[in-house]
């Protein structure tokens, strides 16, 4: 299986956008929504379908509180960093 492609803010209106168009053009792509409030993320990945999954991402903090093992084939930033951990 591929390494998923990470997107940090995907539950926003640009990020979901981005989400959208990458499932109707990679539709067997793995995908995380990555956002601050989880159970926005999580709802932006149920709408898409497909092997998506959802996280929750604190800026804050520099591995932005995800597990250390995880593993992404690209990352896409779609949200302000004001603490350049991104």
């Amino acid at each position: 299986m591929k390494n998923p492609v990470l997107l940090l803010g995907g539950s926003g209106a640009v990020g979901s956008r981005v989400a959208r168009t990458l499932r109707r053009l990679q539709p067997d792509l793995p995908i995380v929504i990555a956002a601050r409030n989880a159970e926005k993320a999580a709802a932006v990945a149920a709408q898409i379908g497909g092997p998506t999954t959802a996280a929750s991402v604190d800026l804050s903090r520099e591995d932005l509180g995800l597990e250390a093992s995880a593993s992404f084939s690209a990352v896409v930033t779609l949200l302000k960093d004001p603490w350049l951990n991104l």
